[in-house]
């Protein structure tokens, strides 16, 4: 009933359609130039009695000074449960070890792995997940919380 032809035409109009349609959405939500701002724009300074920017080193609540010694703890990952060993010397991380993932898909258990470098580079376990491994790096995010704290979160 229609020929190749009909169907490139109607997809060059489509096209067409489609640029006219964003050009003129373009042109409507294009703000002033900077050279029309009004001065009223400006936000104001803050007064001289306000409070002083917290120090650098208060900025990041999740790092802490952990006592001394190896710990153990448990998260739970795609196929179930995830043991680590946690060693913490001067008050650092210092070493973590996977103990036990055998219900974990390999694959995945491999790839979450990559956290542990990061995590004692961090010295906390506020870090996005390996994609791809998600629940894995869950399990072994929340196992070594439960290592440190006895508590897990994610």
């Amino acid at each position: 009933m229609y020929d190749r032809t009909f169907f490139r035409k109607l997809l060059a109009l489509l096209c067409i359609v489609a640029l006219c349609a964003v050009y003129q959405t373009q042109i409507a939500i294009d703000p002033a130039p900077p050279s029309a701002a009004a001065p009223d724009d400006v936000p104001p300074a803050p007064p001289d009695d306000a409070p002083a920017a917290l120090p650098a080193e208060s900025a990041d609540p999740v790092r802490a000074d952990y006592a001394d010694g190896v710990y153990t703890g448990r998260g739970e990952g795609y196929g179930g449960a995830i043991t680590v060993e946690v060693t913490v010397e001067g008050g650092q991380l210092t070493a973590i070890k996977v103990l036990d993932g055998r219900s974990e898909d390999g694959s995945y258990l491999r790839s979450a792995k990559q956290l542990i470098p990061k995590v004692l580079a961090a010295q906390h376990t506020e870090l996005d997940a390996i994609s791809g491994a998600t629940y894995s790096s869950w399990g072994i995010l929340n196992a070594i919380d439960d290592a440190l704290t006895g508590t897990t979160a994610r």
